[in-house]
């Protein structure tokens, strides 16, 4: 027993010693931290701004993109309703005619406001977006009334 507890003794200061090297050298930065400047903060909010409007400018073009879609959906749902017009009788053609005169006006209409959301501000965005997105479904509504009245006569 006296033996090892020499060698416990003989150790142990070793021990300490080496405990406090290695404690000492852990006293300065690791090579993942590293002191956060006002210039640090600056540069990552502007990162996180660039990143922000180049997603908002992928989503607006997403979107107009879809509101173009509509308008070409529409256009080919009123050259159908004209196909219509053929078979009709004379009467009938005339009121299907002023019918469709007003809803290609209307896709007219649409088509302003997407070339008007197009070149909005990103203030002005969400209004004119708000515009064409209802101008869009009453365009939606019209032709389907549209197809509906047709469909009776």
């Amino acid at each position: 027993m006296k033996k090892n507890s020499i060698t416990i003794r003989a150790i142990a200061p070793v021990l300490i010693v080496s405990s406090f090297i290695v404690l000492g050298s852990c006293k300065g930065k690791t090579s993942r931290e590293k002191e956060v400047t006002g210039e640090d903060v600056k540069k990552e909010f502007r990162e996180a701004v660039d990143t922000t409007a180049a997603y908002l400018s992928e989503e607006r073009k997403q979107m107009i993109n879809s509101y173009e879609k509509r308008i070409k959906n529409a256009e080919q749902q009123i050259a159908a309703l004209k196909d219509k017009t053929v078979s009709a009788g004379e009467t009938v053609q005339q009121e299907y005619r002023e019918r469709i005169r007003t809803l290609e006006s209307s896709v007219a209409g649409a088509k302003e406001d997407i070339i008007a959301l197009k070149s909005s501000s990103k203030e002005a965005w969400g209004e004119f977006q708000e515009g064409v997105k209802a101008a869009l479904e009453d365009l939606d509504q019209a032709i389907e009334d549209a197809k509906n009245e047709f469909k009776q006569q």
